[in-house]
């Protein structure tokens, strides 16, 4: 079963995300709650929706940018 996350867990994930570190958040996102890593993946996609839309300046690159090469 998945642990839900903290917002304070979140915030550390978001870093990660923020920055473009995907794999980094997708460790923390395991480490915190274990999961398995395609219900990682899923959350950290959600995450990053949920972050592009409400804090889209944050982010240094485009969405097409943000995802270039990273397979799921």
């Amino acid at each position: 079963m998945i642990q839900q996350l903290t917002e304070q867990q979140w915030q550390q994930i978001d870093v990660h995300l923020f920055a473009g570190h995907k794999l980094r958040a997708l460790v923390a996102i395991r480490e915190f709650c274990g999961p398995g890593i395609n219900d990682a993946v899923d959350m950290m996609h959600a995450r990053y929706k949920k972050l592009r839309t409400e804090k889209s300046d944050q982010f240094k690159q485009s969405d097409e940018e943000y995802w270039q090469g990273f397979y799921s």
